[in-house]
């Protein structure tokens, strides 16, 4: 299945997605995008930046080997955040690591109103077929 494939699939199987993207944080570009309403691809466009700021800044990777360190787990062994959940005013926002790509983010864009467990739920059952696109 191709990544456009995979992404306007995972966008009609999550509750309440408007758009869906897959971006690689190194280079930051957007790989892959599917939205149910043209008007949201100017603003997708920088979601590559974002998520590299939310999910890979030297205060993030502190915190997380902080928080390793305190549980006993060797913090090299530990990759950053696998998911961020963020509520704006309108819009719940996902961003998820692939397991075989630490590096390849998947992001998910939801009205505010979806039920976060089964949008969690349901972008963690398609993450993995994504990232094998």
């Amino acid at each position: 299945m191709s990544l456009e494939a995979s992404l306007q699939r995972l966008t009609a199987a999550i509750p309440d997605c408007l758009a869906s993207g897959y971006l690689d944080t190194e280079s930051g570009h957007l790989l892959g995008v599917s939205t149910t309403d043209s008007k949201l691809s100017p603003g997708l466009s920088i979601l590559g930046g974002a998520a590299t700021d939310l999910l890979q800044t030297a205060t993030v990777s502190l915190i997380e080997t902080l928080f390793t360190t305190a549980r006993g787990v060797d913090a090299g062994d530990v990759a950053h955040f696998q998911e961020v959940v963020v509520l704006s005013g309108d819009s719940l926002h996902i961003f998820m690591r692939t397991r075989q790509r630490p590096n390849r983010v998947a992001c998910f864009l939801c009205r505010k109103g979806a039920n976060i467990g089964l949008v969690l739920a349901k972008a963690r059952l398609g993450l993995d077929v994504m990232a094998a696109a």
